[in-house]
C-alpha cells in the first residue's frame, strides 16, 4: 500500500532550497555524472510530491532541456557542456521562483484553476 505523504510549507521550502544549493556543486561536474542523475530524480520526485505530476510547477521543471540537441562537430563536447550549465541556471531560476511562490501564496490543496483565477492568472 502506497501512502501519499504531503509536505508542509516549511519542509517543502527547505527541501527546494537544498536542491538549489546543490546546483553550485553540479556546475563543477561533467554532464551525465551520477550526482546530476541523482539530483534530477530527487528534484522531480520532490516537485511531484509537493504539487502533483501534472502541476505547472512540475511541468516547468520537466521542460528544461539539459541535453544539447543541435548541430555539432564530431568529438566537440562544448555545446553539450554549455547546454547542461545553462539548463542548471534555468533550473535554479525555476526552483527559486517555486520556493518564492510557496512563501508568498502557500501550498494550495484546492482547485488549481480556481487558485489561478484568484491570483489573477488566466490560462
Amino acid at each position: 500500500m502506497v501512502m501519499n505523504k504531503t509536505l508542509d510549507e516549511a519542509t517543502a521550502i527547505a527541501k527546494i532550497k537544498v536542491k538549489i544549493a546543490q546546483i553550485a556543486e553540479l556546475e563543477g561536474l561533467p554532464r551525465s555524472c551520477p550526482q546530476f542523475m541523482k539530483w534530477y530524480r530527487e528534484t522531480t520526485v520532490l516537485l511531484e510530491r509537493i504539487f502533483g505530476p501534472n502541476a505547472h510547477q512540475t511541468n516547468a521543471f520537466f521542460a528544461i532541456e539539459f541535453t544539447y540537441r543541435g548541430m555539432h562537430r564530431a568529438g566537440d563536447t562544448g555545446p553539450f557542456e554549455r547546454r547542461y550549465r545553462s539548463a542548471l541556471q534555468e533550473a535554479k531560476a525555476i526552483l527559486t521562483s517555486i520556493h518564492e511562490e510557496i512563501e508568498e501564496y502557500g501550498l494550495s490543496t484546492g482547485d488549481p484553476i480556481a487558485m489561478r483565477s484568484i491570483r489573477g492568472v488566466s490560462r
